[in-house]
């Protein structure tokens, strides 16, 4: 009976692993070059602690992002086109936001629970279906923290609204 018991107890202190704090860990922004696979294009992941995002709209009724200070993190990707510096009108880009909660480990979301992280994108250019942006209410969202001091991201998505170069977007953040 003893031994049993001292198996128990053990095997709960085993199961007791805590979450990791990524709050306490990270405290500075990471921003790291992402892959695209698309020729002409340049991109970038970030993942920005002690933030919160807010989207408002003006008096156009097109939507912007503002970043407050709180306690979560903004993961951010931007897409965008190297252009000839000559050539206003040839500005392309392409953003998307998530606010992750701060003491995240694993997230799986999909369709209407995107909004619970207010999952936004948009293109900004000289074109229709542009330069607002639009919430994410189909897609899959799948972020893993490794014990390697990484996250992987997958998000697969569809628009609203007009079409966008980016609708996936497969990442390694490296946390340290």
């Amino acid at each position: 009976m003893r031994i049993e018991l001292c198996t128990f107890l053990f095997l709960c202190l085993l199961s007791c692993k805590t979450q990791s704090n990524l709050s306490a860990e990270i405290d500075e922004p990471i921003v790291q070059k992402a892959s695209t696979g698309l020729d002409g294009y340049e991109s970038t992941i970030a993942l920005i602690p002690n933030k919160r995002l807010e989207f408002k709209s003006d008096t156009f009724n097109n939507t912007y992002a503002e970043e407050h200070d709180g306690t979560n993190f903004i993961l951010k990707y931007e897409l965008v086109k190297k252009q000839d510096p000559k050539l206003p009108d040839g500005r392309y880009s392409e953003i998307v936001y998530a606010e992750l909660p701060e003491n995240f480990r694993d997230i799986f979301l999909e369709n209407e629970g995107l909004q619970s992280i207010k999952l936004h994108s948009a293109k900004f250019c000289f074109c229709e279906n542009a330069n607002s942006y639009q919430p994410i209410t189909t897609g899959v969202i799948q972020l893993l923290q490794g014990k390697k001091k990484e996250l992987r991201l997958r998000l697969d998505f569809k628009p609203k609204k007009g079409s966008h170069k980016i609708t996936s977007i497969s990442e390694v953040i490296f946390l340290n």
